[in-house]
């Protein structure tokens, strides 16, 4: 998570703010952990499971908008800063599904790849941020009515609830083609984008990245 134009003092100020939200999971966890009560390891974790993954929700949250308000300052043009946030927020999903660092909580992080309600609980979320942050520092444009590829495969998931993986899975492509497509990078074939467009509806130019 490291923005190349920041300066050497933001990119300290970043790197010290995640180091802290990381601290501050750990304890959190670790605390419930402890505080559950039970004996049996694996019923501590099923019955603990909801508290981590609000608390790993939280988490990601934390570390988008760590990130987010540097993204700010760096007065990027609307276009710019826009896809800037996709690409931020496909980051930090990638970042906490699962857990991609190491953290003493007594539960075991890794399953939670795995698990489809972590998976929307954080995509989701992130989501939400990215929406967020976009209506409140990117200035509306002549044009920006049109939805962006990544706004209309989140409407689609959202009318037939799906999560990113689901989305996937009906349109026979692999994830990291619906997280590319979010942030706006050309990194699948035209096939791929054909399927996904039959799914979502429309022609499959719409999810194409924007020049």
């Amino acid at each position: 998570m490291i923005i190349p134009m920041l300066s050497n003092e933001a990119l300290r100020n970043l790197q010290n703010e995640c180091a802290l939200a990381k601290d501050e999971l750990q304890t959190a966890l670790f605390s419930h952990w402890h505080q559950l009560g039970i004996s049996n390891i694996e019923e501590r974790s099923r019955v603990g499971r909801p508290r981590v993954i609000q608390c790993l929700g939280a988490y990601a949250v934390k570390i988008f908008e760590v990130e987010a308000k540097e993204l700010v300052k760096l007065k990027l043009e609307p276009p710019d800063l826009s896809r800037c946030f996709d690409e931020l927020g496909v980051r930090v999903t990638y970042q906490v599904m699962p857990p991609q660092f190491s953290i003493n909580s007594g539960f075991y992080l890794g399953d939670l790849h795995y698990d489809a309600e972590y998976r929307k609980f954080i995509t989701d979320g992130i989501g939400d941020c990215v929406r967020v942050w976009r209506k409140k520092h990117v200035p509306e444009t002549k044009g920006s009515d049109d939805p962006s590829p990544g706004e209309i495969l989140d409407a689609y998931r959202e009318r037939a609830n799906l999560t990113i993986r689901q989305l996937a899975q009906k349109a026979r492509v692999d994830e990291s083609v619906i997280y590319a497509i979010k942030a706006g990078r050309k990194k699948f074939g035209v096939d791929a984008l054909g399927r996904i467009a039959s799914v979502v509806g429309g022609e499959p130019d719409r999810l194409a990245p924007k020049e």
